[in-house]
């Protein structure tokens, strides 16, 4: 079989614009035969489909019998059968160059496609999103923005900072009252999201804005007692509520061990205080804004629902048949697709279902024993990979959805890392 390995480097220009809703056509190339011809034709187009842009195309191949003739009154017809057609297997697409050149084209017109997200999904995956006729559907994922800035406590400094991470350059500090945190970035219409909420010892919340470099104010929270450690703080998608989860170091006189406080982040004030039995240790957003969910030192998680104001569950993490549940001493994370949190117990990395509530899949780090359980984790911004590291330089990075381990190394000394922009 013959294909057209230069037809990319030819056809480049010819792909400088696509246009969305046009079916294209081309013929990439002929094989003759003495059993008859064969062609192969490319059809590609993009459309878009709920807001995301999606790339479709195919290769067909057609058998063309040969020509067969005939006589009638002195004149010669040729005629042939009609061809017969197939899909060519997607495991050879990548042999027609002319498919790269086609792909290397919607990356680089449309920005919610990215050279880091192959459309090459797997077989049956793109008709399960939608359902359209031939070409086959190949989906390519919308880009999610790269934020670039880290924003970090520095308790040398005593400081709020922001890096931009392109250049390693410190662009914003801020002096706080307090650097044990946590910090909340409050959500904005507009980029960067400058306004930063940071924990204050269990007794104020500040609020600061790194385009200014200024603290705007400190929110009291007299109504906590002192000794508290807080577990997190997270805004509703609009920003206009923010939530802080504590933990009390010891039981108040109703036997409470923790406490949810609602703030109003345009008017910046307390608007309601709602106490617990347990003693939240991590606290996440759901990524629609409608859910909160609470990781407790029990192992337990609560679901709370922000427009009602309520927490209407409270269920054990642990799962039959797996090994463990919630690791408070662990990190947790949720999703970008809002269906289920990830968090690191035991040297695994543990998938939680939000939906079913159940722990549907563990997956080793592959550390020893003695250094797994202490290792950190954090995940890309995506979702799409986890990076695990620990006191021995072990470095890990390993895909979410099936637990495949994509790279090891070691720094030789105590590492930690960050999880970064998309990766897939």
């Amino acid at each position: 079989m013959r294909f057209l390995y230069l037809l990319a480097l030819l056809t480049l220009p010819v792909f400088a614009q696509i246009e969305p809703g046009v079916r294209q056509y081309m013929n990439l190339g002929t094989d003759e035969y003495y059993q008859g011809t064969v062609t192969y034709e490319l059809t590609y187009e993009v459309v878009l489909i709920k807001d995301t842009k999606f790339l479709l195309f195919n290769v067909k191949e057609c058998f063309y019998p040969p020509i067969k003739s005939k006589y009638l009154k002195g004149y010669i017809f040729a005629t042939g059968y009609e061809p017969v057609c197939n899909d060519v297997d997607e495991s050879m697409l990548s042999k027609f160059s002319a498919v790269g050149a086609v792909e290397a084209a919607f990356y680089s017109q449309f920005p919610d496609g990215s050279e880091e997200y192959g459309p090459f999904a797997s077989p049956g995956s793109a008709q399960d999103v939608v359902s359209l006729p031939s070409p086959r559907l190949k989906t390519v994922s919308p880009r999610t923005p790269v934020n670039d800035r880290l924003i970090f406590l520095d308790g040398l400094g005593n400081t709020l900072m922001a890096m931009d991470m392109s250049n390693l350059q410190i662009i914003s500090n801020v002096v706080v009252p307090s650097t044990v945190g946590p910090l909340g970035i409050r959500p904005s219409a507009t980029l960067p999201q400058n306004e930063v909420w940071v924990a204050n010892g269990g007794t104020a919340v500040t609020v600061s804005d790194l385009g200014t470099q200024q603290v705007v104010t400190n929110i009291l929270t007299p109504q906590l007692p002192v000794g508290l450690a807080t577990a997190g703080i997270v805004f509703t998608k609009d920003g206009k509520t923010a939530f802080e989860a504590v933990k009390f170091f010891s039981p108040d006189a109703s036997g409470n061990q923790g406490a949810l406080v609602a703030f109003d982040a345009v008017n910046r004030k307390v608007t309601s205080t709602l106490l617990f039995k347990f003693q939240p240790v991590a606290i996440l957003a759901a990524p629609d804004g409608y859910s909160l969910y609470l990781l407790n030192a029990d192992s337990t998680i609560t679901y709370y629902d922000i427009l009602s104001g309520t927490a209407d569950l409270t269920i054990s993490t642990f799962t039959p048949g797996k090994s463990g549940g919630f690791n408070p001493a662990g990190q947790v994370y949720v999703h970008p697709d809002g269906t289920r949190l990830l968090w690191s117990s035991g040297g695994n990395l543990e998938v939680f279902d939000l939906t079913t509530r159940k722990v549907i899949h563990q997956f080793s780090f592959g550390l020893p024993s003695t250094i797994a359980a202490s290792a950190a984790m954090t995940m890309s911004q995506d979702g799409n990979r986890v990076y695990i590291s620990d006191s021995l330089g072990d470095v890990i990075t390993m895909e979410t959805d099936a637990g495949g381990i994509l790279m090891t190394s070691n720094t030789g000394t105590a590492t930690s890392v960050f999880g970064g922009p998309p990766t897939k």
